[in-house]
């Protein structure tokens, strides 16, 4: 019997008399109001769930794993501590860099030197002025060698006063520089301590405690389960970009034993790529839920998708 193809991609049979069998028109008619479809309202499948966020958890850092607590199905919180990285040399890394960048506020602070430095030229030039007036008074009182090393001192310390003031500027870069250090040392340390990008569950663990790890090297696989996305391919000569996206949809799922599992969503992605068979990636996201301790929607399963289009 040959098939005719319906625009929601199923077929039905034409009978030997040319009549479409009463069966076939009744199960499409059930088909149709699946999920409050509309009759013209798409329907994809086979589509694909995957999860959201679905990622491998890497060491940020060399060292020993000294801290792994979880176990694989463990469900954790955003900002949970995953693991832990021995972390001995950069604490010690943060301490000289607290301690030097103490002393750098503490250089900052003072002006000794430049004190010192005016008080000095003060001193210098009160000496060789009285050398000056004294060889007014009685010319030749004092050399004129003696008068242009006074003039020096005077005028060294002048500069003195100068390279102090230049150094308290220069102080004051040293602690932003010491304070990029400390936080520097900061970032290695929390590097050491690898904390949960986002809720989800640990589906595998790489590592075990005591092990050494090279950057990059994988630690743990976390999945986020909550929200997941599902795609599938639609044609393009029938359907634009704009007529898509944002639409609402409808999920199938079927489970163990031909039970049904049902959820709603939303169009948040469309491809502007066409492929060689003129269909085109969409992909919705849906809220998934729990049944018990489990979700009721797992990722990898294969479901179909209806667009509502009004």
């Amino acid at each position: 019997m040959p098939e005719y193809p319906t625009s929601r991609g199923q077929a039905w049979t034409r009978t030997a008399t040319g009549k479409f069998a009463p069966w076939l028109l009744m199960l499409a008619a059930v088909l149709g109001q699946r999920g409050g479809a509309r009759a013209d309202d798409p329907v994809l499948e086979p589509c694909e769930i995957k999860a959201r966020e679905d990622i491998r958890i890497p060491a940020k850092e060399a060292g020993v794993l000294v801290k792994l607590p979880w176990k694989e199905g463990a469900v954790v919180k955003k900002g949970d501590l995953l693991a832990a990285i021995n972390d001995l040399q950069s604490k010690a890394a943060l301490e000289m860099a607290e301690i030097g960048l103490q002393a750098a506020k503490e250089r900052a602070k003072s002006d000794i030197e430049i004190r010192y430095a005016q008080k000095a030229s003060k001193v210098a030039l009160a000496d060789w002025e009285q050398d000056m007036a004294a060889n007014r008074r009685t010319p030749g009182a004092v050399s004129e060698a003696d008068l242009r090393r006074k003039k020096l001192d005077y005028e060294r310390l002048e500069l003195q006063i100068e390279k102090a003031q230049n150094d308290a500027v220069l102080a004051k870069y040293d602690v932003k520089s010491k304070e990029a250090e400390m936080k520097a040392a900061q970032l290695a340390l929390e590097r050491r301590e690898i904390m949960a990008p986002f809720d989800g569950e640990i589906v595998a663990l790489y590592r075990d405690e005591s092990e050494w790890l090279s950057p990059g090297d994988p630690i743990l696989r976390l999945v986020r389960f909550d929200t997941l996305y599902v795609e599938g391919f639609i044609d393009s000569t029938q359907y634009d970009p704009e007529q898509i996206d944002g639409r609402p949809v409808t999920i199938q799922v079927v489970r163990a034993r031909g039970q049904d599992s049902t959820a709603t969503g939303k169009i948040v992605y469309v491809s502007q790529l066409v492929q060689g068979d003129r269909r085109y990636l969409i992909r919705a996201e849906v809220p998934n839920r729990r049944q018990g301790k489990h979700w009721a929607i797992r990722p990898g399963l294969e479901t179909s998708m209806t667009i509502h289009m009004k």
